[in-house]
C-alpha cells in the first residue's frame, strides 16, 4: 500500500472533522445562557468560571480545526465569539442597569 492516504480514508477524515466541528459549536451555542447568566449573577463564580474556561477550550479547537486543511466556509467559527466572551468579561465590573448596549452609552 501506498504511503499516500487513500481518498476513501481523506473523506472519512474530512466528515470526522465537520461532525466535531459541529458539535463544538453545538456546545456554544447551548452555553450562550449560562454566560448571559454568569454575567447577571445567576451562577456561582465557581460555576461561570467553568463556562467560560469550556467555551475557551472550545473556541481553541474550533480554531485549530478551521485552521487544519480546507474546511466549508459554512463551518467556520467567527471571531465574533472570542470577541463577545472579551467584551462580557471586561465590563462585569460594570453596573448592569447602566449598559444599555453593547457599544452604547449609559
Amino acid at each position: 500500500m501506498s504511503k499516500k492516504k487513500s481518498e476513501l480514508q481523506l473523506e472519512q477524515e474530512k466528515h470526522e472533522k465537520e461532525a466535531r466541528i459541529n458539535a463544538l459549536n453545538q456546545l456554544l451555542e447551548n452555553s450562550q445562557a449560562d454566560v448571559v447568566k454568569g454575567y447577571e449573577g445567576l451562577l456561582s463564580q465557581a460555576e461561570y468560571e467553568k463556562v467560560k474556561s469550556d467555551r475557551a477550550a472550545w473556541h481553541s479547537e474550533l480554531n485549530q480545526l478551521n485552521n487544519e486543511g480546507e474546511i466549508s466556509q459554512s463551518h467556520r467559527t467567527p471571531d465574533v465569539y472570542a470577541l463577545v466572551n472579551e467584551i462580557v468579561a471586561n465590563t462585569q465590573a460594570l453596573d448592569g442597569n447602566k449598559v444599555s448596549q453593547l457599544g452604547g452609552q449609559a
